[in-house]
């Protein structure tokens, strides 16, 4: 996503944070649940002027 100051990042949806911290648990990663962010933490739409889907096919194309 572009923020209105136009910095690109990289952005997960509530649900693939929810979803990765009980999978860190689940495998054993972490001891106790991870707990979600606060909601200053959180952007929504109004913070943004562009979004654009990006798709990864390997790990490596996530380091950058």
């Amino acid at each position: 996503g572009t923020l209105q100051v136009s910095q690109t990042q990289l952005l997960f949806s509530s649900a693939q944070v929810e979803y990765l911290r009980y999978w860190l648990h689940a495998i054993g990663l972490t001891k106790n649940l991870i707990s979600l962010p606060y909601s200053d933490c959180l952007l929504t739409e109004s913070s943004l002027c562009h979004v654009s889907p990006i798709t990864f096919k390997t790990k490596d194309e996530l380091k950058w």
